[in-house]
């Protein structure tokens, strides 16, 4: 376990009995937080693709600077999606990628799948959940993080293995408007002990 200091110079954390501190595995040094709304007009394609305000183009990322191969990291992703079709099942999946070399190249590291229902026949409401992944903690070494990496990044694609191009990625800008809607695509990674 590494020594944990308040300030550069300041001296080693203790707990009460005098020990040096130790959390345990798990607790968390650090968060990175993503989040964004998405209109309706995103329809999730068959292949792939990266998450971000209109899918396919500018995606959201975590950046998690200066990370430690021996720390550990999780992710979590989390976002809304809606079948509109009223003979479709769909079936979305998501994945967690993440890439040490500023987003040249990326790996996948989590991934899974969610059944979403065609709309109910009476009334015709269309069927819409929330769907996530958590990546769980991960050595930053397995991640490809070594001594010198400057910056691991997070990232989260989607696509439908079924019903691709029917069913909508969604967070709509109400009720807070642009300035407060957080939407409901969130992404979370974490720096952990």
């Amino acid at each position: 376990m590494k020594g944990i200091r308040l300030s550069p110079s300041g001296p080693v954390l203790a707990n009460g009995a005098g020990a040096g501190f130790n959390p345990g595995t798990g607790a968390r040094l650090r968060l990175n937080e993503a989040q964004t709304t998405v209109g309706n007009s995103n329809v999730i394609p068959t292949a792939p693709t990266p998450i971000g305000n209109a899918l396919g183009s500018t995606f959201i990322e975590c950046v998690m600077p200066l990370p430690d191969p021996g720390l550990e990291y999780r992710a979590t992703v989390v976002c809304d999606v809606e079948n509109p079709s009223t003979n479709v099942a769909g079936q979305v999946e998501l994945y967690v990628e993440t890439s040490v070399d500023g987003g040249t190249t990326w790996s996948e590291q989590a991934s899974n799948s969610h059944r979403v229902n065609s709309t109910e026949v009476a009334p015709a409401v269309p069927l819409a959940r929330t769907v996530r992944l958590d990546m769980p903690l991960t050595f930053g070494s397995t991640l490809g993080v070594t001594a010198g990496t400057t910056a691991l990044l997070m990232r989260c694609k989607i696509g439908a293995s079924s019903g691709g191009n029917v069913l909508l990625l969604s967070s709509p800008v109400t009720p807070g408007g642009d300035l407060k809607s957080k939407g409901t695509v969130y992404f979370g990674f974490e720096e952990c002990f």
